[in-house]
């Protein structure tokens, strides 16, 4: 049987890989979880050659009912960006005529190979952080009329209103409860790094007494404030002119061990950010491709855009300069570098103000 799974949420891919698994030993086709190591195989899809897939796939299965084979990042090498897609597919870039042809002749093979997949071994293309956009490619598409022979699943990276039921959802299959405020709180410091909200979840809900409710005080107390919330958190200060509130929050980062001059580099990368996200949205760029404009993941570029609403451009051109006198003032022991930092956070009332 085929699986296809591919998508921006990385973890929500793995967990679905560990449920296939678990579901073998379940239904019997691995009479324990060791017989897994011996009816799998990993392969890296990237150097894959479809001879190697038939060595793998054509195997039969050692003391089982199934084997396993999963195939990283195939689907990513043949249709991703610049790789075989058809005419009614998202045009690639511009691409060696070679290496166009010689994708293509790959993904014929393997469409060619399909059908003959034994009925003992099953197939899985995983293919995490492939976007929605490219589950038109030929190989979904491939799959989607096989119907009860393949599985098709894609994963999209939460949105921000979709964390909230999901931390909720977690929380309550680990036996526990949470508070409206402790969600919120939750939320606002991991953000949409799942795996980090799983294991975050797991941790609360292990502390939690039984019958007790996770509280926003049990989250604030276990729950570390991550470098780049807490740089959030600053510049979210800064925009909204609360600057005792962005002084409080530099001062609890550098107790907390960062060097000055890292954070002084945070922040100007995120200040870098806003810039980038504000002018690509002048621009009238999608906010959905924003991520990949910036390079970073979907939270961080919302976070950016969010960001940018509250600054005219002249105010954060002000910024950035002074982030650069800030950071020569520090590098040539004009100024003690965590003074140097909150005078920059404190000269923004007076450069920021409308």
């Amino acid at each position: 049987m085929l699986y296809v799974f591919f998508g921006a949420d990385e973890f929500a891919c793995a967990e679905a890989l560990q449920e296939l698994q678990d579901g073998l030993v379940k239904a019997g086709l691995w009479s324990d979880p060791s017989m897994g190591e011996l009816n799998r195989s990993i392969l890296d899809g990237q150097r894959l050659t479809i001879s190697e897939l038939h060595h793998h796939c054509d195997a039969i299965p050692f003391l089982a009912e199934r084997r396993l084979v999963i195939v990283e990042k195939l689907v990513t090498r043949l249709e991703g960006k610049g790789g075989a897609r058809s005419a009614a597919d998202e045009p690639a870039e511009a691409q060696p005529a070679e290496q166009l042809e010689k994708a293509k002749g790959l993904l014929d093979e393997l469409l060619a190979y399909l059908p003959n997949l034994p009925d003992t071994t099953d197939l899985v293309l995983l293919d995490a952080g492939l976007q929605a956009r490219d589950s038109r490619g030929r190989i979904a598409r491939w799959a989607q009329g096989r119907g009860a022979a393949a599985v098709v699943r894609e994963f999209p990276a939460k949105k921000p209103e979709e964390l909230a039921g999901w931390i909720k959802e977690r929380v309550q299959a680990a036996g526990a409860s949470i508070d409206p405020r402790a969600v919120a709180e939750l939320a606002a410091l991991v953000g949409d790094d799942m795996r980090q909200l799983a294991q975050e979840v797991e941790k609360l809900a292990l502390y939690a007494d039984a019958g007790q409710t996770i509280t926003a005080e049990d989250v604030g107390r276990l729950v570390p404030h991550s470098r780049e919330a807490n740089i959030f958190a600053i510049v979210d200060a800064i925009g909204e002119r609360r600057w005792a509130r962005a002084i409080a929050e530099l001062r609890r980062l550098l107790e907390e061990g960062d060097h000055p001059l890292s954070v002084e580099a945070m922040i100007a990368r995120q200040y870098r950010l806003i810039i980038e996200a504000k002018s690509w949205a002048a621009a009238g760029l999608p906010p959905a491709e924003l991520p990949r404009r910036l390079g970073v993941g979907e939270y961080p570029a919302r976070k950016a855009l969010q960001q940018a609403g509250r600054y005219t451009p002249a105010q954060l051109r002000s910024a950035y300069d002074r982030l650069v006198e800030t950071d020569l003032a520090i590098k040539t022991g004009q100024m003690d570098a965590a003074l140097a930092l909150e005078m920059f956070v404190a000269g923004g009332e007076t450069t920021l103000s409308p």
